[in-house]
């Protein structure tokens, strides 16, 4: 599909400088962990530790943010879901309910004016820039089932010191443990945090601009494997998933790299999880 890019209506409103300042930041500090790295030492634990935590942060994103409180794909147990808001939280990409009803709106309005983070305003817009400028209030009606989850509702009000606490406090209480609680903090919390907003950004941008077609086209989204599916954690099956929003696998071959659609089946199989949603193929491609 051809990208006629346009200036979003939300590129008028006024500039969000909080999260100006927080990105800003963010990159200088993650500017730093990779100073400590090189001038400073290099701990293996440090990276292990950064590295475990983008993988199960990033699961808590795709499982959780994504198939479960966007597109209800399964339903999961009150542990599993305490453990996703947990998680999640530590992305610090606002609470459950906010992403929820952000993602629906792109789904509802795709490729749309009133889609959040639409490719067609430029790749710069779907990446970051929609972030940098106020937004239009959630439609309560795209999030109302969420309001009546009391798990949401709790993170949602106590989003302010669950999202420090796990996202920087827990790194660097961790890597104490080893008596790096700087490296901690700079290369498991900000370079890692850095990272992971990246990686999410880049199914807005970058999968909705590169890749390609296994389908009837629709929409900007595409599909992309190998190394973007390693960096979002499967996130990258982009076009079916706009084609079968509620299916819990967006890799749905044997071969697709997915480990969303492999946690949650295995939670599934240990009673953690049910009603997973599935789509077949034959619907998507007539």
């Amino acid at each position: 599909m051809q990208i006629d890019t346009h200036p979003s209506p939300g590129a008028a409103k006024p500039l969000r400088w909080g999260y100006i300042t927080w990105f800003a930041y963010l990159h200088l500090a993650a500017l730093a962990a990779l100073c400590y790295l090189i001038f400073i030492r290099v701990l293996w634990a440090d990276l292990v530790l950064a590295a475990v935590l983008f993988f199960l942060m990033h699961l808590s994103i795709t499982v959780g943010l994504h198939r479960l409180y966007s597109h209800n794909a399964f339903k999961a147990s009150p542990a599993v879901e305490l453990a996703l808001l947990l998680l999640s939280a530590g992305v610090m990409q606002s609470s459950a309910l906010w992403w929820a009803g952000r993602h629906r709106a792109h789904h509802r309005y795709s490729d749309k004016d009133q889609d959040p983070y639409s490719v067609v305003h430029g790749f710069w817009w779907a990446h970051i820039g929609w972030l940098l400028h106020e937004h239009d209030s959630i439609e309560p009606a795209l999030v109302k089932d969420l309001y009546k989850n009391r798990l949401v509702k709790w993170q949602r009000d106590n989003y302010w010191w669950l999202a420090p606490a796990m996202g920087l406090g827990l790194p660097t209480a961790i890597a104490s443990l080893w008596g790096d609680p700087l490296g901690g903090l700079f290369v498991a919390g900000f370079l890692r945090l850095c990272l992971q907003y990246h990686a999410t950004w880049v199914i807005n941008s970058v999968a909705h601009s590169f890749g390609s077609y296994r389908y009837p086209n629709r929409d900007t989204a595409r599909t992309n494997g190998g190394i973007l599916a390693i960096l979002t954690v499967g996130e990258s099956y982009h076009e079916r998933h706009h084609l079968a929003p509620n299916d819990y696998r967006l890799g749905n071959r044997w071969y697709d790299i997915d480990p969303g659609k492999w946690v949650i089946w295995l939670l599934a199989k240990a009673g953690l999880a049910r009603d997973l949603q599935t789509r077949e193929e034959s619907a998507l491609v007539g």
